[in-house]
């Protein structure tokens, strides 16, 4: 009977020393489901960290929880670069946002100004159209012919522009 329980009391003993060969993996697949191994993930997965044997010594430990330490701070670290990353980026769209709008001002400025020359050039036509009308003498029509020609390739002109300027 000591036998057997001597035995029994042996594998007792031994089991724990068998049964954790090393460091506790812990870490979550692709499908979400959490793991706690004594074995790293085979496929990619994300790794939540591993936990030191219940028989490791303490300088391991101590390691560990040191190792674990250096994680956390690099990990806390590429997570603040990331979030200036992200801010730089969110800056650099409002500017270019903001370029844009300037642009499009500019760009509207531009077609108002381009319009309103138009209307001058129209306008000043009709004024040289009725000096024509209203000229007595052939040389007065010829002058005024002569600038309302003139006048109608600077319309030509301005309406070009603007197609141009409606374009962009």
């Amino acid at each position: 009977m000591k036998k057997i329980i001597t035995i029994i009391f042996l594998i007792a003993l031994l089991t724990p020393i068998v049964a954790l060969p090393g460091e506790i993996h812990i870490w979550v697949d692709e499908k979400g489901v959490r793991h706690i191994t004594d074995r790293p993930p085979e496929k990619p997965a994300e790794i939540i960290g591993t936990m030191p044997n219940a028989l490791d010594t303490p300088e391991e430990i101590q390691r560990y929880q040191e190792e674990q330490r250096a994680k956390r701070m690099q990990l806390e670290a590429e997570r603040q670069r990331e979030r200036k990353l992200d801010a730089y980026r969110l800056r650099q769209r409002e500017a270019e946002n903001r370029m844009e709008d300037v642009e499009k001002n500019i760009r509207e400025s531009e077609i108002d100004r381009g319009k309103k020359a138009l209307k001058e050039a129209e306008d000043r036509r009709e004024e040289l159209a009725d000096d024509y009308r209203t000229a007595k003498t052939r040389w007065g029509r010829d002058y005024h012919e002569k600038r309302i020609k003139k006048q109608d390739k600077l319309i030509d002109e301005r309406r070009r522009e603007l197609r141009e300027l409606e374009s962009r």
